[in-house]
Formats: C-alpha cells, structure tokens, sequence
C-alpha cells in the first residue's frame, strides 16, 4: 500500500487501492483542483488490492480510492472509472483548510496582571503549542491558557496546532504591552534634634504619577509633602520619639489604579540642657581672663574679646559684652547654647569688688551635683553652709572637683574657699 499526503488546499490524504486507476483522469482533476495525488504503482494505484485492512476491518470490495480527512477520517468508494466529480463529496467532508488564529481578552495590561487566550483556529486542531516570551508560564498546551505577565515590556505571543498529520502557525508580533508598575523608596531611616528639621534627600519613585508624603506617627509639620524632598520640622513633644513617614506613590497608564507605599521613620533627639553661670565683673587692667562655668564642660565659648576660651578684656574694651557658650552633644550631633553678659570695668584699686576670681561653679542652679574649678593653683580648704552658718560639706581641694551633695534640702548655700589667707565665697542653688 502506498501513502502520500496531499500539498493541495485541502490537505487531503489519498490512498489508491487498485490496479485500475486512470492516470490520465487522476492528472486532469490535478490540475482543475490543485490536489496532489499518491500516483504511486502502475496505472497510479497499489500493485494489488488484496487482503487489505482499513481501522482494523479487512476491506472487501471494488474501490479505487480511500481519502483521508485531516481529522483522521475516511471515506472510500469504487468511483471507476475515475472522474472529476466522483472525489468532490469527499473533499467537502474534509472542512476547511487548518489555519491558527487566537484572541486575547485585553493587550494592555499593568505588570501582574493576567491575560485570558482564547483559540479561534479552524481545521480542527487536537494539539495547541503555545509561546509567550514574558509570561508565566512561557509556554502551554491549553487550547484557552491564563497567563500572567510579572514585568513591563512589550512581547510576542505565537500560537502552533496540528491534528498529528497537518499543522499551522501564527506569531502576532508586540501583542501585549505591559505598562511598568509603581516603585517609591522612602529612604534610609533619619534623624534630626526637635529644635532642627529634616530634609528627605534619599527618596526615589518610579513609574509614578503623583507622590504623597504623610504622618503617621508625630506631632510635627510637614512641608512639600507631594514632592519627593519634604521638609519635617519636628514639635517639642516629638523629642526621644521616632517619627514615621509614609511615602504613597500613584501608577500612570494600565497601571492607574495601583499605589505603591514605603515608610520612613526619623529619630528625633533631646536638645541638650547648657548652661553658662555668671561672670564677674572684671577689671580691663587684666592681660586676660579664663572663661569657665558653662556646663556640660566641653563647649566653645564665643563672643567679643574671646579667643580659645580666653577673653581678653583690652581687646573688648570696656564696658558689657555677650559671651556665648555653645555645647555639642557628640552622639546626637544636637547642640544648644548658653549667654551671659561679662562686664568690663577700669579699676582704681585692687579689690572693690573686681578682684580677679579664684574659683568658680556650676552648673548653678544645680540637682545636687557641681562642678567646683579653680581658676588659681594653689591648695585650697573648701567649706559649704547652709543660709543658718551650718556646714554641710568640707574638703581640701588643689584641683578642679566634682562635688555631690545627695542629702542636702533644696535651698541656697555658701560655697566658700579659703586660701589661707582670704576667703572667698558663692551662692549655689540646690533644686532636686
């Protein structure tokens, strides 16, 4: 028996059976129809059509041609003499001619989303070969596949089908355009002092057509929140907390309806406390003089006259001059600021009263704990009373001190220092 697939239209396969084929009649319907025939053994059929078997049942009888569907289905019959029309019914029976077709439910689409496939091919088809670059999954054998496209871009979609004996393929280029979602980074988390503010300086967004900055936890302002740089000026109360901001992007194209949100959070430091007690009344006769009394110690003192934390009161000239003292906290970088007037005086003597100090104390008013510093080396007894004369604390100093007085009453004392031959003395204010 010989096979041979038909290359005309209609994809037919013929199969010829006997030795009476009519080679002459078989090229005529050839070329009026286009059909391809197996033209095989002499006279165009098989050598002999005995014991032949079709589906699995022995074929008796007098055909000369068996013609097979694309679909698998048969039909056969004598039709000898071979004639034009004897093969047309059959033809008929076959359907149109296999060709790969498809619709998708939507083209464009937002990142993630899905696309709903659907075949429309003719020929009927048993078997579909799906491609779609970009999508999950890149390939199915669905006849109607869901598929989802995590990422932005635009892509192809090819569809193949084939019954077992013939086939076709379509490539509908660019089909499905996938607009990119929104992306917005709030930044590394910040910090700022409550007397300062912060400006967001690390913020991006992608793909996004209006952006919004909000509060969610704090008691602050918040400036140029539709931007990507806002400003928050912290209030009093935000100070030790940790202030949360939220950054809402919107999406633009498919994507409209999608937010994309990302949090920020802002350390918001304690102000230190400084303090600067204050100075004596100096003489201008003085080559210089020490500034001290500013606490926490460390700090820069500032002003008219003051060079390296020495005021030089020849330079300042007489009369009153504002001394700044500035303290920095090194872990929270936050600093605040202290000021005291310092007065300068031309002496006619050499005490009334602008005799150059020997000590000094801070901070002042204190809890309980201050700083005692000498201004002149020397040894000192140092004594503090209570306002009735009675003695709380002694001691013997030859350098700067901290003293602690933890079981004292809240009230003023004297702090006085005896250098063996004058004493000198200053109020301190207890308040716990």
């Amino acid at each position: 028996m010989y096979v041979n697939y038909g290359q005309g239209q209609q994809n037919v396969e013929f199969w010829g059976l006997s030795p009476y084929d009519d080679n002459v009649q078989i090229n005529n319907y050839k070329a009026q129809n286009g059909i391809t025939y197996p033209c095989a053994g002499y006279q165009g059929g098989a050598a002999a059509a005995i014991n032949i078997v079709i589906s699995g049942q022995p074929f008796l009888g007098y055909p000369t041609w068996v013609v097979i569907c694309p679909d698998r289905s048969f039909t056969f019959d004598v039709c000898f003499p071979p004639s034009i029309t004897c093969f047309d019914p059959y033809f008929a029976a076959c359907g149109p001619p296999m060709a790969a077709d498809f619709i998708a439910d939507q083209t464009q689409i937002c990142e993630t989303n899905f696309v709903q496939f659907t075949d429309q091919s003719i020929g009927n088809p048993t078997l579909w070969i799906w491609d779609f670059p970009g999508g999950n999954p890149s390939t199915s054998s669905e006849k109607n596949p869901l598929v989802e496209y995590p990422n932005a871009g635009q892509f192809d979609v090819s569809l193949t089908i084939t019954n077992g004996i013939a086939g076709n393929t379509i490539t509908k280029p660019n089909l499905i355009e996938v607009d990119p979602s929104p992306e917005v980074y709030a930044g590394l988390k910040g910090e700022t002092c409550v007397n300062e503010h912060i400006t967001v300086t690390d913020a991006s967004s992608q793909n996004t057509s209006t952006l919004l900055w909000q509060i969610v936890a704090g008691q602050g302002i918040l400036e140029n929140s539709q931007s990507i740089s806002p400003t928050y000026i912290p209030a009093p109360e935000d100070a030790g907390t940790t202030v949360t901001l939220k950054l809402t992007g919107n999406g633009s194209g498919e994507c409209a309806s999608m937010n994309a949100e990302s949090i920020k959070e802002i350390d918001i430091w304690q102000q230190p406390e400084v303090t600067l007690m204050p100075f004596d009344t100096i003489c201008y006769q003085w080559d210089e003089y020490p500034l001290v009394g500013g606490y926490p110690e460390g700090g820069v003192y500032s002003g008219t006259g003051v060079i390296d934390n020495i005021f030089y009161p020849q330079i300042a000239g007489v009369g009153s001059h504002l001394i700044t003292y500035q303290w920095v906290d090194l872990q929270t970088g936050c600093s605040n600021s202290a000021e005291e007037v310092i007065v300068v005086v031309i002496c006619s003597g050499i005490w009334n009263g602008t005799e150059m100090p020997i000590f000094n104390i801070y901070p002042n008013p204190t809890k309980g704990e201050f700083v005692v510093e000498l201004v002149q080396s020397g040894n000192y007894e140092l004594t503090i009373t209570n306002i009735a004369g009675i003695k709380v604390f002694s001691a013997y100093l030859n350098e700067s001190s901290t003293i602690k007085l933890d079981n004292v009453e809240n009230g003023i004392y004297n702090v006085t220092i005896y250098d063996g031959k004058k004493s000198h003395t200053k109020k301190i204010t207890i308040k716990k």
